[in-house]
C-alpha cells in the first residue's frame, strides 16, 4: 500500500517531478529501473524548458499560397547541439548548423573553372575557383549560395582582404563534429476551406555574430492552399528537441 504523505511533505515536492512515484512492491531491480526512468523524464522536461526564444521575425504569410523569405532572430540557438565544420587549406572554415546529418556533408574545392558554388543533390558543397581565386571570394561565394545551410568564416591568420592569398584545389572532405538535430522552421495556417496548411521553411544562412542571439535566414515557401487574411498563422522554430511557436497574422496580398 502506498505511503500517505503529509501536507508538509506534499508542499515540498517538485511541481514538475513530484508525480514520479516509487514502484511497489519494492525490489532493488525495479527501484533502480524506476529511478533511471524518472531521471530521464526529468531531463526531458528540463530540455523542453530551454526553448529557443524568437526575438523578432520578418517572415510574412499572405492570403495567397506564398510565404515570403525573411529572417528570424532567436536566442538559445543550438540547444545541446554542436556545429560541424571543415577547414580548407588552413584558411577557410566552412560550417554547418548542428546536426548529425552534417557529418555526411562533404566540401570540395575545384580549380580551373569559373568561380561558382553549387550544392549537389546529395547535399555536398562544391566550390569552383580560378587559379587566382582569393579566400575572401570563396567566403563570399559560400555565403551567397541559395538554398544551402552553409556559412563560412575566415580562420585565424587568413587574409581578410583577400588581395593576395589564393586557394588551391582540395579533394572532397567530410565535415567533422556536429551533434543534435539542427534547426528548422515551419509555417502553419488554416485555409478558407478550414483545412490545416503548412510549409517547411528552408534555412539559407546563419549568422551567430550577434552576441544576443542568432540571425536565421529562410527562403520563401509555398503553402498547399491559401489561408484567410486576418487569421492567425503560426511560425514554429525547432532547435534540437525544443520548439518555439510564434503567432503571425495572415496579410492580404
Amino acid at each position: 500500500m502506498a505511503t500517505v504523505l503529509t501536507q508538509k511533505e506534499k508542499d515540498l515536492r517538485s511541481i514538475s517531478f513530484g508525480s514520479e512515484q516509487g514502484v511497489r512492491p519494492h525490489s532493488l531491480y525495479r527501484e533502480v529501473a524506476d529511478v533511471r526512468s524518472d531521471i530521464e523524464v526529468a531531463f526531458k522536461k528540463l530540455e523542453q524548458a530551454e526553448l529557443p526564444t524568437v526575438i523578432g521575425s520578418s517572415i510574412k504569410v499572405f492570403d495567397t499560397v506564398n510565404t515570403n523569405s525573411g529572417v528570424v532572430y532567436v536566442s538559445n540557438f543550438g540547444v545541446r547541439s554542436h556545429i560541424a565544420s571543415v577547414t580548407i587549406n588552413s584558411k577557410i572554415v566552412v560550417k554547418h548548423p548542428g546536426g548529425t546529418s552534417a557529418n555526411d556533408l562533404t566540401v570540395e574545392v575545384l580549380a580551373g573553372g569559373a568561380g561558382a558554388v553549387s550544392v549537389g543533390e546529395d547535399g555536398n558543397l562544391s566550390v569552383i575557383t580560378h587559379a587566382d581565386t582569393t579566400i575572401q571570394e570563396i567566403v563570399d561565394l559560400i555565403n551567397g549560395t541559395d538554398g544551402g545551410s552553409f556559412f563560412a568564416s575566415l580562420a585565424q591568420g587568413a587574409n581578410g582582404g583577400g588581395a593576395s592569398s589564393t586557394v588551391a584545389a582540395t579533394s572532397a572532405t567530410n565535415l567533422s563534429g556536429g551533434t543534435g538535430l539542427g534547426i528548422s522552421a515551419s509555417v502553419f495556417a488554416v485555409s478558407g476551406a478550414g483545412n490545416l496548411v503548412s510549409s517547411s521553411l528552408k534555412l539559407s544562412a546563419v549568422d551567430t555574430s550577434n552576441a544576443s542571439g542568432a540571425k536565421l535566414s529562410f527562403n520563401s515557401a509555398t503553402l498547399s492552399a491559401a489561408p484567410v487574411a486576418g487569421q492567425i498563422a503560426t511560425l514554429q522554430v525547432t532547435c534540437h528537441t525544443a520548439t518555439s511557436t510564434v503567432p503571425l497574422v495572415v496579410i492580404a496580398d
